[in-house]
């Protein structure tokens, strides 16, 4: 029978076989699948951590390597900013100082040192010890001779309010107050020992601060102080 199917259909069964090894998977790609298999996960995660952590290492050295340029930067502008604070108060100290002498007609020692301790309540959040005070009124003559009429001071070691000038000695005034004729100035001379925060660290150093503030009377041509040395 089967030499009789295959007369009528001699290529049906070599079609058959044909077809069927179709959907076989050739040896030799077998052989090839097997020679080159997947990788294994673990061992990926292992090249994956140790990538990232010579990341790491690269930002650690980038870091240590940055970290003293963004301390100083830090350090410097922080004490740049407590300087300039430092500066405006103590020359705020002085105009206030003078502001108030000058809208007064007489003084007197109790009110002189009313205004040192307001005055120097501006300086807070600043520690107010190194602060230094004095208020002394010049008269100046026709002829240009600038001397004092009396003077106090406050700042002195225990922050003790003292006499200041001793009456009648000779005043420098200042440039811009040379030429002047039959005067009277209350001028007021601020200092104020700056102590950077980096001197708790490295070797000590201060900085004197100075303003000095010149007033005319306000309301009356000179202002006396009646109990002042």
């Amino acid at each position: 029978m089967d030499r009789l199917a295959a007369a009528f259909d001699p290529g049906g069964r070599r079609a058959g076989q044909h077809s069927l090894g179709r959907g076989r998977v050739p040896q030799r790609a077998l052989l090839t699948m097997r020679s080159n298999p997947m990788p294994d996960l673990a061992s990926l995660r292992r090249k994956i951590a140790a990538f990232a952590n010579a990341r790491d290492g690269v930002a650690i050295v980038e870091f240590a390597l940055i970290a003293p340029v963004l301390i100083l930067l830090y350090v410097g502008s922080f004490e740049a900013s407590r300087f300039y604070e430092v500066s405006r108060k103590t020359n705020s100290t002085s105009e206030t100082i003078g502001d108030l002498v000058g809208r007064t007609k007489t003084v007197n020692v109790a009110e002189l040192d009313n205004i040192f301790n307001i005055a120097k309540a501006i300086m807070v959040p600043f520690e107010e010890k190194p602060l230094a005070m004095e208020i002394t009124a010049v008269n100046v003559d026709s002829n240009g001779t600038a001397t004092v009429a009396w003077s106090r001071k406050k700042g002195a070691p225990g922050g003790k309010s003292l006499s200041g000038r001793p009456r009648g000695v000779a005043y420098a005034l200042p440039n811009d107050l040379k030429d002047s004729r039959n005067a009277f100035f209350i001028m007021v001379d601020t200092t104020y020992k700056y102590e950077s925060t980096l001197s708790q660290t490295l070797a000590p150093s201060s900085l004197q601060l100075k303003k000095q503030y010149a007033i005319l009377p306000r309301l009356s041509a000179t202002i006396p102080c009646t109990d002042c040395n």
